[in-house]
């Protein structure tokens, strides 16, 4: 399922360059229209991202092909393509210990992410995206270390976010139109989301039509930055945030099933009902 929920994509990732966008004290996007109106459709990684070139395996073939002498890639990993690729299997790529720039998965055929269980840093940012096989994160379980934001959008068959590794921060997490999802589970160990922009939506989950609770964040102490929890239509209850004790930017509820519609400039523990 393709969604126009996909405007929104940039929202955690804005760079200061945008220069459509004014100076976030003077205006706050809080509309779509406002959003739309100047953010393009894919997350912008320039400002954790220091790798200027790309390894791009676009088949099978290629992944077969990769090798790794020291397990470090200094460099962007992209693996398919947005059109589709013919790629299920990443075992070749079980020399990889770090990417010190983006890992991006899109169009592959892949049900998890085995043969990435070495991988321990990714420095730039996950993005996994328009992958229709995938049901689960397996394979990340290593992961400890991760600068930049994490991105799962239209990865229609993603049931679970069980499999990722012993994160305790992340910069920026959006969780987009993922149709089978049903809770966040997998995300027990993560205790804040955010960086430096505090102007920034780091934490937003968006139109994932099956999502009935946000069960797995419950280990979530401070969000830096905004929150946006919108068009989830399952979704029953804000009790996985049970314990989040902070949001330091804006906060908008919007379309969440029984949820109430809510939107402010601070978020604590004790206006969780």
């Amino acid at each position: 399922m393709r969604t126009k929920c996909l405007y929104l994509t940039l929202v955690p990732f804005l760079v200061l360059a945008a220069t459509a966008c004014v100076e976030p004290k003077e205006k706050e996007v809080k509309t779509n229209k406002e959003v739309e109106s100047f953010l393009g459709t894919q997350p912008d990684v320039t400002m954790w991202n220091s790798a200027s070139t790309y390894v791009t395996l676009t088949s099978q073939v290629e992944v077969d092909a990769f090798s790794c002498e020291t397990g470090v890639l200094d460099a962007n990993l992209v693996i398919g393509t947005v059109s589709g690729s013919d790629i299920r299997d990443l075992s070749k790529l079980a020399c990889l210990t770090r990417i010190d720039g983006l890992l991006q998965i899109s169009g592959t055929r892949i049900a998890d992410l085995r043969g990435l269980h070495r991988l321990r840093v990714v420095k730039a940012g996950i993005q996994i995206d328009q992958n229709p096989s995938l049901q689960s994160l397996n394979g990340l379980s290593a992961l400890d270390s991760l600068g930049g934001y994490f991105y799962l959008s239209n990865n229609d068959q993603l049931s679970s976010l069980a499999g990722l590794g012993p994160l305790t921060h992340i910069d920026a997490l959006a969780i987009f139109d993922n149709d089978q999802l049903q809770n966040l589970e997998g995300l027990e160990r993560i205790r804040t989301i955010g960086h430096a922009q505090e102007w920034f939506v780091n934490l937003h989950v968006a139109a994932n039509k099956s999502l009935r609770s946000l069960q797995g964040l419950g280990e979530l102490k401070q969000i830096r930055g905004g929150m946006w929890i919108t068009d989830n239509p399952a979704l029953e209850s804000l009790d996985g945030i049970a314990g989040l004790d902070e949001v330091s930017g804006s906060v908008m509820l919007r379309k969440n099933g029984s949820v109430e519609d809510r939107e402010s400039k601070s978020w604590l523990k004790k206006e969780i009902k």
